[in-house]
């Protein structure tokens, strides 16, 4: 909102996906603990400076994106100061394990595995996705890393 509010937008409308944040947004309800008081306080002040604001409830299960992008937004850290490009987000109709380069990561569709099995497979037995190039295994060298096998 603040963001927007420096971009000088007139109308809002935001998207949530914890209706008592909703409710409490459209003063529906009330805030009842006394260390979250200052943070409605806030946004009924950001909200006075706009001539719309909306607010719509997303089921979680539809959120998904939103969340990865909130996650993301949660670890980037960028000076003040220093522009940034605007993030294009395009959706391909092509499945990413067709894509080059993608083999080392996901499993192939024609063998009904789950996505996880070359991980899987590289932990157990040390070895890489068949006909996996070099860039392909160090792919999958970087992301094991990340993984722990427990229990099978």
């Amino acid at each position: 909102m603040e963001a927007l509010r420096e971009l000088g937008v007139k109308e809002v409308e935001v998207f949530g996906d914890s209706t008592l944040v909703i409710v409490q947004a459209h003063k529906l309800w009330k805030v009842k603990e006394e260390h979250l008081k200052p943070y409605q306080q806030y946004l009924e002040e950001l909200t006075r400076t706009f001539d719309k604001v909306e607010y719509t409830i997303i089921p979680r299960a539809q959120n998904q994106f939103a969340d990865a992008l909130a996650t993301l937004a949660s670890v980037v850290e960028i000076p003040k100061g220093v522009w940034t490009r605007p993030l294009e987000i395009k959706q391909s109709n092509q499945l990413a394990h067709k894509e080059k380069g993608h083999l080392a990561v996901l499993a192939m569709e024609e063998e009904r595995v789950p996505w996880f099995y070359n991980i899987m497979k590289f932990l157990e037995l040390g070895s890489y996705p068949d006909g996996a190039n070099r860039k392909e295994c160090h792919s999958v060298r970087m992301i094991v890393m990340q993984y722990l096998l427990y229990g099978g």
